[in-house]
């Protein structure tokens, strides 16, 4: 083999690029940079010069079949060329992919990273949300006229949130509820009611403190939150939900578009997950009979001025009360919402969602859709801390021991129908008017038009549990005739008889009254009585219920035990 000498190289080098550039300024009208073929054509061409200058070189002979397939790509790339698509060609500008190409990056990782938060929200949501929660189905309520006489009038339009228009203010209740009591019950602290104004970017919140005596449909006259407690442990269509929604619309008279209910352990995690809330305690707070476990007590104390809570700290702040009452506890539970609101304003909750989402599953529970859900959050993010008021029933409650030695919060509905006008943006006549003065004496008869055995006495011990005492059953000569329940109020006391509709559940539209009441009663031979109750095919069992109200009010006043059997009425 010969040596490879590399001055030899570098001069052959030379020459090549001499002759390049002498051939070139030979022909002017040839172009400086020709294509590969011609350049070993040319390097063919003069491949014997270079062997004998330079023998231990080997001379570069082209392939014929290379050039020629060459030439024919090049011919139909030219043809090709007029007919590339318009995006082709617009996306060869220079500036197409440093305009479009960083922000499609952008977004793509974006994508990326919230793809699994989102994928985890929907999830979480799935757990989060309930059926829709049925209202109270009757055409009409009872109220107040001017001169102060109940009387029947329609129901408010209910507009559920998955119709509702995104114009109209709505009205959402929210719920702090105690899920982990030992004896199985649940209690709920927390009742608010939130008007949200889309029109004015405006906000309202009205505590209901737990106390409020009020009817329960199909239980009965006692606190306010005893309604979660019993639709709760027994399983009534929406849960402790439900019961607390239908409670509300039948004694306040304003409808509940949609509900958010959350256990006390799960508001702790939220607090926590933001980083704690700040709060401006308005006076020192002294409890020392505050709940702790195993049925203990342990003692409190807040001082005065701002403080930076936890969860837990923020939940203990919301549920005192042994020194100053229910309605400061409910204006301290809506403090401690809007430190709430304001921390997620600031908080970063892109990388907060994940967990938020986590505790969200098993602690939340709602009727609103998680697009409805997106829409009330971002008009409530509209909604500036200035254009927020905070509502309370101070005034329109009173201290008041009822016959079983309870403690109740009496309602002055003339003072608390003001309140809710507020809340609501127009006049509201509450049906609890209606029944604040009934016929306890009212001579009563429960009559069973169904195949249903003794429901006409299980009726009447829910009547007299409630502080009726003339009660009477009997049972329908042509039963199933009476699809429908009927209320006939001979003597035309309709806040009586509308009274004992919601005790039994039974829609208003029901009660019939008048002229056409008397007439009925009388072709039936129903003489001596005030009001008359037919029972049909759609009235209430209350021997459904693994919980009635007098159980639930032993369990109060006596704490844990074996429940006490309630014996009910022989009837047929």
């Amino acid at each position: 083999m010969t040596d490879h000498d590399p001055g030899q190289s570098n001069n052959d080098y030379v020459q090549r690029r001499v002759r390049r550039a002498q051939s070139s300024a030979s022909d002017p009208q040839e172009p400086a940079h020709r294509d590969r073929a011609t350049r070993y054509s040319q390097l063919g061409g003069n491949a014997s010069e270079q062997t004998e200058a330079s023998p231990t070189v080997s001379a570069h002979v082209p392939n014929p079949q290379f050039a020629q397939d060459l030439r024919r790509a090049r011919a139909a790339q030219a043809r090709n060329l007029g007919t590339t698509s318009r995006w082709k060609r617009f996306t060869r500008r220079k500036w197409f992919w440093p305009l479009v190409g960083i922000p499609g990056t952008l977004m793509l990782v974006l994508a990326l990273i919230l793809s699994p938060v989102l994928y985890s929200s929907l999830r979480a949501w799935r757990n989060v949300t309930v059926e829709d929660v049925e209202h109270a189905d009757s055409a009409v309520i009872a109220q107040l006229n001017d001169a102060g006489t109940p009387e029947l009038v329609e129901r408010p339009t209910e507009v559920a949130v998955s119709n509702w228009n995104g114009q109209d203010r709505i009205n959402i209740l929210l719920l702090g509820a105690d899920l982990s009591a030992v004896d199985g019950s649940s209690r709920t602290d927390t009742i608010m009611i939130v008007n949200i104004d889309p029109q004015t970017k405006s906000a309202r919140i009205l505590s209901i403190p737990r106390d409020v005596k009020v009817v329960i449909p199909g239980y009965g006259i006692d606190k306010i939150n005893a309604a979660f407690a019993l639709g709760d442990y027994n399983n009534v269509q929406g849960g402790g939900a439900g019961l607390m929604i239908r409670t509300i619309e039948a004694n306040f008279g304003i409808p509940i578009h949609a509900f958010v209910q959350i256990d006390f352990n799960g508001f702790v995690q939220m607090v926590d997950t933001v980083g704690g809330i700040y709060v401006d305690v308005p006076y020192p707070i002294l409890d020392s009979q505050y709940p702790a476990e195993n049925f203990n007590y342990q003692r409190i104390h807040f001082p005065a001025g701002w403080q930076h809570m936890d969860g837990q700290e923020a939940l203990i702040y919301a549920r005192t009360r042994h020194q100053d009452g229910d309605t400061s506890r409910s204006a301290r539970q809506q403090q401690v919402l809007l430190a709430l609101r304001d921390q997620h304003l600031s908080a970063d909750l892109i990388t907060q969602l994940p967990q938020l989402i986590t505790d969200f599953g098993g602690t939340v529970r709602t009727d609103i859709s998680i697009t409805d859900a997106i829409k009330l959050a971002q008009l409530a993010l509209e909604i500036p801390n200035e254009n927020i008021e905070q509502l309370t029933v101070t005034g329109a409650v009173h201290d008041d021991y009822g016959d079983n030695g309870i403690f109740y919060l009496r309602v002055d509905w003339l003072v608390m129908e003001d309140i809710l006008s507020e809340l609501v943006g127009y006049d509201v006549s509450a049906p609890g008017a209606a029944y604040m003065d009934p016929d306890y004496g009212a001579r009563i008869l429960v009559i069973n038009g169904t195949r249903n055995e003794g429901l006409a006495g299980r009726i009447g011990t829910v009547l007299e549990y409630n502080g009726f005492w003339q009660i009477s059953v009997d049972t329908a000569e042509d039963i199933d005739t009476h699809e429908t329940s009927k209320i006939i109020d001979v003597e035309g006391n309709l806040g009586t008889s509308a009274l004992v509709s919601e005790l039994i559940s039974v829609g208003q539209d029901a009660i019939i009254y008048g002229d056409d009441a008397s007439s009925l009663a009388s072709s039936d031979g129903y003489f001596g009585y005030d009001i008359i109750i037919i029972l049909g095919d759609d009235a209430w069992d209350p021997a459904g219920d693994s919980w009635t109200l007098e159980q639930y009010n032993t369990e109060q006043r006596h704490g844990e035990g074996e429940m006490e059997s309630t014996p009910a009425v022989e009837s047929p």
